[in-house]
């Protein structure tokens, strides 16, 4: 059932590699981040790919995403 969604996946991964010029064996962290990274199959996936990083597991990986938006958004200037 879900066969589509971990292609999606993969290919966005390979794809960003591709455009910034990595290798998976390069990438020596991954944060999982996100209500994705709590399905199981993402998690092998992405160990799989990335099998030599440190793979970074939160405990609420939504929260994360919350606190990555609020520095990002703290970081934009205030002119608009």
């Amino acid at each position: 059932m879900c066969e589509l969604l971990l292609n999606k996946v993969k290919n966005t991964l390979k794809a960003a590699l591709h455009n910034s010029n990595f290798n998976a064996n390069q990438i020596n962290k991954v944060l999982h981040v996100g209500g994705g990274s709590r399905m199981p199959m993402i998690k092998h996936l992405l160990r799989i790919m990335f099998p030599e990083a440190e793979h970074c597991i939160e405990e609420h990986p939504d929260e994360v995403v919350a606190i990555g938006a609020a520095y990002y958004a703290y970081s934009l200037p205030l002119d608009f």
